[in-house]
């Protein structure tokens, strides 16, 4: 699937990629002459004829990423990256590395970074948004942006179910601000390994919120919702009042009673996803349960600073299943008082590790550990669903 959107998007070669290459200066320079058998697709000459001076380094990783000398060509773009190059051609050279890393987040960063400048490039994300993630809704609020007027024609004919996916709001499966709870412990929750007092509604700032306390405790979770629910976006605002070093606020999706879920985790220094499980230590009978995790190493990011102590951050994580062995997730985070961003910040496609298939459905939560947070606005809305017919047009 990531291959197929990757050819679509930003493979080199021919006149879509050849607009990004630099103006000639004059026919008889070496590096004019390796532009022109660039356009003519002749890409191991033209990386012979490059002028052995460093300069032409863009045009070098150009070729290279066209001759399938990947690993090369990434470790050109990074020394281009040291030279200070940078511009369009540099961004879809980062794009299309991207994808055949399989880091969607990243593919999806370079093309809005794009975007700014010429809002064609909104089409890439928006299609990467559409069939990497199954996000009907987030790929129609990018397609919405496109302005070249071909494009946008072709836009509104091709994907409609899209655009008006981001102009309906999504459908609600539940909402909890806490404002009709009495204080106290949430008696409305389905609380997991809840230890006396450790939950309850308080007043916080004119309204109400949960107090989770969980500074000196191993670690609580609160779910709620169905174990059928699916296809869904969990989202959350929270507080840290007072934490350890180390803390952890997690945000739960596609919770199971066997202790499987999905998990977009925040610490002091990291925003990632992973996917947790429980497995019993071999020795049989009565071995204590260990809580295990896959860890992908793309689906993180790290964090300038720590949230700061007494400010309101939300989280957000959206789940859905993309064909039938593999499910997506995407999450974000921004302090709760500023526009949410466009982008996902982390993207995972979870496609199976061994025998352990991806999961299918689950309670929505959060989890704290080494922390006092207060937890607000807790949000569950239905996905809109991917339209199946738009797969025939991408030969699968």
């Amino acid at each position: 699937m990531l291959a197929s959107a990757s050819a679509a998007v930003v493979r080199p070669g021919g006149s879509r990629r050849a607009e990004g290459l630099p103006a000639a200066a004059g026919a008889d320079e070496p590096l004019a002459a390796a532009k022109a058998l660039v356009l003519q697709g002749e890409y191991g000459e033209a990386l012979a004829s490059l002028p052995e001076d460093g300069s032409g380094k863009v045009l070098k990783v150009w070729c290279l990423e066209a001759l399938g000398r990947r690993a090369d060509a990434a470790l050109e773009l990074e020394s281009a990256d040291a030279a200070g190059a940078d511009g369009p051609t540099v961004r879809l050279l980062r794009a299309d590395l991207a994808m055949q890393d399989r880091n969607v987040a990243e593919a999806m960063h370079q093309y809005e970074a794009l975007a700014g400048e010429r809002s064609r490039f909104w089409f890439g994300a928006g299609y990467l948004c559409r069939y990497e993630l199954g996000d009907l809704r987030g790929a129609g609020q990018r397609f919405a942006h496109v302005r070249d007027p071909r494009l946008a024609g072709y836009v509104s004919r091709t994907f409609p179910a899209e655009l008006a996916a981001a102009q309906r709001g999504p459908t609600p499966l539940k909402f909890d601000d806490f404002e009709s709870y009495d204080l106290g412990p949430p008696r409305n929750w389905a609380v997991v390994r809840m230890r006396g007092g450790e939950f309850r509604v308080v007043e916080s700032g004119g309204g109400k919120a949960v107090e989770v306390d969980e500074l000196d405790t191993p670690g609580s979770e609160v779910l709620t919702g169905s174990a059928d629910w699916s296809d869904y976006t969990f989202q959350m605002d929270v507080k840290v009042a007072a934490a350890r070093a180390n803390y952890l606020i997690g945000a739960l999706v596609y919770r199971r009673a066997d202790q499987t879920g999905y998990v977009l985790e925040l610490t002091p220094h990291r925003l990632r996803l992973l996917k947790q499980f429980a497995a019993r230590e071999d020795g049989g009978k009565g071995a204590p349960a260990e809580r295990l995790a896959v860890e992908p190493t793309l689906a993180q990011v790290p964090l300038d600073a720590p949230p700061a102590e007494g400010w309101w951050y939300t989280l957000k994580v959206r789940v859905q299943r993309v064909d039938a062995g593999s499910v997506a997730l995407a999450g974000k985070m921004w302090r709760t008082d500023t526009e949410e961003p466009l982008a996902w910040q982390v993207i995972w496609t979870d496609t199976g590790q061994g025998d352990l298939a991806p999961l299918a459905a689950g309670f929505a939560g959060f989890q704290i550990r080494g922390a006092t947070v207060l937890v607000d606005n807790v949000t569950v809305t239905k996905n809109e669903l991917p339209a199946p017919s738009y797969s025939a047009s991408r030969g699968r």
